[in-house]
């Protein structure tokens, strides 16, 4: 009986691990024509966008507003586009008079223009952050900021590029996890 049960449970999370979690190519063969993407950035970059050259470096989002930074972000607020590709966050650490701000870039991988290659397809094969100067990412970017670093998302979901403090991996691992404490539970009451 016990062993029954045991080969159900692995039966489940196995099925569970394989197919409910997408793999970083489906998105290749997915018939939907887009992802709905929160396209928005930091009020700062709204004064900047034309005097710094800030947009031969990315698209201009649907809205700029306090709305899309970490620390306030209300969804509520935002406008949504479709995208072709995936969804991008960039955070960037801006010092300003010795005050640090973080300021958030949101929207379509798309919207950033000549974007390193290498670099966005390390992150496309995966579900990922990371942090890299920007150099990495912008390709002929300002001198001035070229080492400066950002941390750049990429995900696959619609409105995955939102303020959330774990990506649609950390949240199957969890669900699954959450699911074998639950059959261990259940295994150890039978026996």
């Amino acid at each position: 009986m016990a062993s029954n049960v045991v080969e159900v449970l692995s039966l489940i999370l196995f099925n569970m691990t394989s197919d409910s979690l997408p793999s970083p190519d489906a998105h290749k063969w997915n018939a939907r024509p887009a992802v709905e993407c929160y396209s928005c950035m930091s009020t700062l970059y709204e004064n900047l966008w034309y005097e710094t050259g800030l947009s031969l470096l990315y698209k201009k989002p649907e809205v700029f507003s306090s709305y899309c930074d970490q620390q306030t972000f209300d969804h509520r607020k935002l406008m949504v586009k479709a995208c072709p590709d995936y969804c991008v966050a960039i955070e960037n650490e801006n010092v300003i008079f010795g005050i640090v701000r973080r300021t958030y870039m949101r929207g379509c991988l798309s919207d950033v223009i000549n974007y390193n290659v290498t670099t966005v397809g390390y992150l496309t094969r995966r579900h990922k952050c990371m942090t890299v100067p920007m150099r990495y990412l912008f390709m002929g970017s300002l001198r001035s900021v070229q080492n400066q670093p950002l941390r750049i998302c990429v995900c696959f979901d619609s409105l995955c590029n939102g303020a959330t403090s774990s990506s649609a991996l950390d949240q199957h691992i969890l669900q699954v996890s959450r699911v074998a404490l639950a059959l261990l539970i259940l295994l150890t009451s039978i026996v």
